[in-house]
């Protein structure tokens, strides 16, 4: 059975944004108008189910790096591979796309999520102004 996921509509913006909330920090989340345009532009993918959106990914791929700029699922269904699916998809659409390699930036928590998937740690850092500050890691994945 292949996993119900889909590119995104403008009406999958609610389901979206909710779980932007739900998944994300107020300094964490994007603003509602530059997620429809990477929505407008084809570049994020929703898995569905019970009929509703259950997690999304947002992917591109520019001068053959391609990037996986998020991914979030709702914590009701969080360890139940629903990531994992969007994971997958987002990188196959990227290798199709003409993907040399792919990269991503993440929370230090999730290093061991994305190792699973062949991403190697390339750098550290720190976002954010005072106690607002956060660490990063950044990932790269050869094909």
């Amino acid at each position: 059975m292949t996993a119900p996921i889909r590119t995104a509509l403008p009406g999958d913006m609610a389901e979206i944004l909710a779980i932007e909330a739900s998944v994300f920090g107020p300094d964490q989340q994007w603003e509602a108008e530059d997620l429809a345009s990477e929505v407008s532009q084809g570049r994020v993918i929703v898995y569905t189910g019970d009929p509703k959106v259950v997690g999304y990914a947002v992917s591109k791929v520019r001068d053959g790096v391609g990037t996986l700029t998020n991914v979030a699922v709702l914590p009701s269904r969080q360890g139940l591979g629903v990531g994992d699916a969007l994971v997958t998809s987002a990188m196959n659409g990227m290798w199709d796309a003409g993907a040399a390699c792919i990269e991503l930036e993440c929370n230090t928590d999730l290093v061991s999520f994305y190792r699973r998937f062949r991403f190697d740690v390339c750098g550290f850092y720190t976002t954010g102004i005072g106690s607002k500050q956060r660490a990063r890691v950044a990932m790269r994945r050869m094909p």
